[in-house]
C-alpha cells in the first residue's frame, strides 16, 4: 500500500483517500433493505485493523505462473472470455 487509507468512525468517512469527498458508507445498498448495526465502534476497529494490513505477492509462485505455469494463466483467460460471451 502506498499509503493507509483513511480511518472509519461515526464523524468520518474511511477507506479511499477521495472517500471523504465522495462519502461512501460503509454498510451500502438502499434505504429499502433497513440496514442497521449494533455497535459500529467494533465494527470500524475491525475494518480500520483488516484495512491496515499490508500484503504481499508470493513472487516464487508469480515467477512460476509466468514461466512453466502460464498455461494455466491462459486457461484462465479462455475460460473468463467463454463466460463474458456468455453474458454479454
Amino acid at each position: 500500500m502506498i499509503c493507509e487509507p483513511q480511518k472509519w468512525s461515526t464523524q468520518n468517512y474511511g477507506g479511499y483517500l477521495n472517500n471523504k469527498i465522495v462519502k461512501s458508507d460503509l454498510i451500502t445498498g438502499s434505504s429499502y433493505h433497513g440496514h442497521k448495526t449494533d455497535n459500529r465502534e467494533n465494527l470500524f476497529k475491525a475494518i480500520n485493523y483488516m484495512s491496515s494490513v499490508k500484503f504481499g505477492f508470493n513472487e516464487a509462485l508469480l515467477n512460476y505462473l509466468e514461466n512453466e505455469g502460464i498455461f494455466f494463466l491462459r486457461i484462465i483467460s479462455l475460460s473468463l472470455n467463454v463466460i463474458e460471451d456468455i453474458f454479454n
